[in-house]
């Protein structure tokens, strides 16, 4: 009840600082109303117009920066929570966990690029809690990839192996940090059926950080057919 009621009063100043924009106010006089409001969005729209022939140009970019700033500690306090659910979530997973099954894999490798991208996005905050924050984190973060990303691969060839098991294919990590992928069965004797596996699949071993993949349809076949896959290295960002 509470968070309706203030969804709507929120809703209700939005309303009545638009009304107010369609009076005779002048651009600052509207953007000033609106910012008293609270109503930021609406007041850089109108405060934004005002151009240095405005005798209000100079007021008119005070409150600009105050709306600025006050938006750059919201996206700090954001980044810094993130940082430390991120910091807390990479102490969390360990490279001796087992993992039962695919997608849980693909989660925890759609969870690093998301710490990742939260990393990258924030790299022209110039806060210095940010900064110190955005260090701890990736520094982090490059130690457990180094050793999580093998494990990974690694599990995801064992359970490929159980799942495939049905169809008569056999799958095999190895390779330095197990970042080859070997898959062997009857079905890789048509190279069709090959390019459509890679194609299916290919954003996965991409994701996991594989390096090659290979298709044989026999144990000892020497003409095998090999994908190049050109993923980032284990703690590239």
């Amino acid at each position: 009840m509470k968070a309706y009621l203030i969804l709507f009063f929120v809703a209700l100043t939005m309303i009545s600082c638009n009304n107010e924009s369609k009076s005779t106010m002048t651009d600052y006089e509207t953007g000033k109303y609106c910012y008293d409001q609270g109503d930021y969005s609406t007041a850089k729209l109108f405060l934004r117009k005002i151009d240095n022939s405005d005798t209000n140009f100079f007021q008119a970019k005070s409150l600009l920066n105050k709306i600025y700033d006050f938006e750059n500690s919201i996206k700090q306090d954001k980044y810094i929570e993130s940082f430390d659910q991120g910091i807390e979530w990479f102490n969390l997973i360990s490279t001796n966990q087992k993992i039962d099954d695919i997608d849980a894999i693909i989660s925890i490798a759609d969870q690093i690029d998301y710490y990742i991208g939260i990393y990258n996005k924030s790299e022209k905050d110039t806060s210095l809690i940010v900064q110190k924050k955005r260090k701890e984190l990736i520094k982090l973060a490059k130690k457990k990839m180094s050793s999580k990303f093998p494990d990974l691969r690694k599990q995801y060839g064992r359970i490929s192996n159980d799942l495939m098991w049905v169809k008569n294919i056999k799958v095999k990590t190895y390779g330095n940090g197990n970042s080859t992928i070997e898959f062997t069965g009857g079905l890789f004797a048509n190279n069709q059926n090959k390019q459509d596996f890679q194609n299916t699949i290919n954003s996965t071993f991409n994701k996991l950080r594989f390096k090659k993949v290979i298709y044989k349809w026999y144990q000892y076949d020497d003409e095998y057919t090999y994908y190049t896959i050109n993923s980032k290295k284990d703690t590239e960002l």
